[in-house]
């Protein structure tokens, strides 16, 4: 599915940018018939792409509650076992991992490509 050109989601203007033509990237969705996957194909700079990432997942009310919850689901399916190691890809500023981290059992490790958003994460006291 060809969904045309748009701008990066979160990457908002700034007022005084307003009249500058913004950069647009393809966006082609794509579908498995074997597995079912759909996926986004187009594959966008990561230099450009995380060098100043503009979604933090802790902004979003109904996200923080979410991952709050999913977290107590967690933590209630493993709450016999000692040492568990978590491993978050793409954890952006921690807000599900920072739910793990107040059981001592969890061990928690975030991967984060984008520099600004992963330093929000270590003032979390998330490793990442």
């Amino acid at each position: 599915m060809n969904l045309g050109k748009l701008p990066l989601a979160g990457n908002f203007v700034e007022k005084k940018d307003i009249n500058k033509k913004e950069k647009k990237f393809q966006l082609n969705i794509h579908y498995c018939d074997n597995c079912k996957l759909v996926q986004v194909k187009d594959f966008i700079d990561p230099e450009y792409l995380f060098k100043k990432y503009n979604y933090s997942s802790s902004r979003i009310h109904s996200l923080n509650e979410h991952f709050i919850k999913y977290a107590k689901k967690i933590k209630n399916y493993y709450k016999n076992k000692k040492k568990i190691k978590l491993l978050e890809f793409g954890s952006n500023d921690g807000v599900l991992l920072k739910e793990f981290k107040k059981n001592k059992n969890f061990f928690c490790l975030g991967v984060e490509p984008s520099k600004n958003i992963s330093k929000i994460a270590k003032k979390k006291v998330l490793k990442l």
